[in-house]
């Protein structure tokens, strides 16, 4: 192995993960003192989702990526599917077709919801916070990436990883193909996952374990008042917002019990607040399922997405997270695979197994 990459490597993994220490020993000491902190829960939205909103939006999604695969087929004569029979070039085609078809389909899922609904945070659009969502997106990165890193090390050395978009990135590949990963896993990945999982998916299974919405309101979606029970209508304004009395500017408005199952100190309160994070990030990592250990560590990384989404109730922190996390591990792989390639070496880098995988 190459010691100027195992170097790099190593000190690349540690300055990481001495970072996330130290952020993690700011918050829970925060934490402890009951003072604020960039995960305290701010202001959030009672999301008027239900599963309507879920399954449109679900087949908006799979609709892009079959049209993208219609269009691949046309172009190239492609009469059956066999990504393992595909060459490079039919390969970024299809990143390309797929991709843009993708996010036509992110966009008119989130025109839908705006239509509907009148209002960009329904699925967690907050322009005014823009900026400090960013930076909140790098502290996320940077807290939950080690951790995750860590776990996928351990798994790799026991089990073999795979992905069909690290298999584009070589000496040979042309400059095209590279941007096709790329475009397909830096761009397209962490905006339409983000708002299908997180804004969508997780924001109405937010609704459907509240304990005084009634079921009709978790199937067909409608802002308060319309279907839940006379003591949530009483506590939400016509927006949807909750109103509540707070100097703590983190403290978030949906404390209230119509934003939040009724706490009561109990175990069922943990559970039901916390099971939309839980549900929606192991769907999330299913969803990889077949890239060897992926899911697990996914995984891992999807519980801090969806805790920042639940916390905040804002998508763009998420999206910069997820962006960071595939932006990081395609320039490492990259970086390997077109200036340290493994026939290059004595052995393959020990480390790229655990810092070269897509979410």
């Amino acid at each position: 192995m190459n010691d100027a990459t195992s170097w790099f490597s190593a000190v690349l993994v540690g300055s990481l993960l001495l970072i996330s220490l130290g952020l993690w020993n700011y918050v829970i000491r925060r934490h402890r003192s009951d003072q604020p902190h960039f995960f305290s829960a701010s202001e959030r939205l009672k999301l008027p989702l239900g599963l309507v909103d879920v399954l449109l939006a679900f087949v908006m999604w799979m609709t892009g990526q079959m049209v993208g695969l219609g269009i691949t087929f046309a172009i190239l004569g492609i009469d059956e599917f066999d990504p393992m029979s595909m060459t490079a070039q039919q390969h970024t085609v299809l990143g390309y077709a797929v991709g843009v078809c993708t996010v036509v389909s992110t966009i008119l899922t989130l025109v839908y919801l705006y239509a509907r609904y009148h209002n960009p945070r329904v699925f967690g659009g907050c322009v005014k916070n823009f900026g400090r969502d960013v930076g909140l997106g790098c502290l996320v990165f940077l807290c939950f990436v080690p951790i995750t890193f860590l776990v996928q090390a351990a798994l790799t050395q026991i089990w073999e990883y795979e992905h069909p978009t690290l298999d584009l990135i070589s000496p040979d590949a042309s400059l095209l193909t590279i941007l096709s990963a790329w475009w397909m896993a830096v761009l397209v990945a962490p905006v339409s996952e983000e708002i299908f999982f997180r804004a969508v998916l997780q924001g109405w299974l937010s609704r459907l374990f509240v304990n005084n919405v009634r079921p009709e309101a978790t199937l067909i979606g409608g802002w308060p008042g319309q279907h839940e029970s006379p003591l949530a209508a009483e506590q939400a304004d016509s927006t949807g917002v909750v109103v509540t009395e707070s100097d703590n500017p983190y403290q978030s408005l949906s404390t209230a019990a119509v934003s939040q199952p009724t706490h009561n100190g109990s175990s069922v309160y943990v559970a039901q607040a916390w099971a939309p994070v839980v549900i929606s990030s192991l769907l999330f990592s299913l969803v990889h399922l077949g890239q060897g250990p992926a899911p697990i560590p996914i995984f891992v990384f999807a519980l801090g997405l969806g805790m920042i989404y639940r916390q905040t109730g804002r998508i763009v922190p998420c999206i910069v997270a997820h962006f960071l996390l595939n932006c990081f591990s395609m320039s490492v792989f990259t970086i390997e695979q077109l200036y340290f390639p493994p026939d290059a070496v004595d052995a393959v880098p020990d480390l790229q197994p655990a810092l070269c995988w897509l979410i």
